[in-house]
């Protein structure tokens, strides 16, 4: 289902299993300053042995979104231990 308020190319989706900061770059390379770029389940961009660690990858993506103005917003799922608790939403103890 299509929304018709949003213009086509201002929202796209990419759910490859390749992903890692390369490939995000390389995606997102021709976008304007001050586009927003959402990256859901971090953990994915260190999964395959053979790209770099996490925390390198993260250093790449901050450099290049300083680099070209972009915003990037990162999604992690959390530690759902929390829920067996009385704690109405997680924190750092979790």
């Amino acid at each position: 289902m299509q929304n018709r308020d949003i213009p086509e190319n201002k929202i796209q989706f990419d759910n490859s299993d390749k992903i890692n900061s390369n490939y995000i770059i390389d995606k997102i390379s021709l976008s304007k300053p001050g586009a927003i770029v959402v990256i859901d389940y971090l953990q994915l961009l260190d999964q395959r042995r053979e790209t770099p660690g996490l925390d390198e990858q993260i250093f790449q993506l901050k450099s290049f979104a300083i680099e070209t103005g972009l915003f990037l917003v990162f999604l992690s799922q959390i530690d759902r231990s929390y829920e067996l608790s009385n704690q109405s939403v997680p924190d750092m103890r979790c």
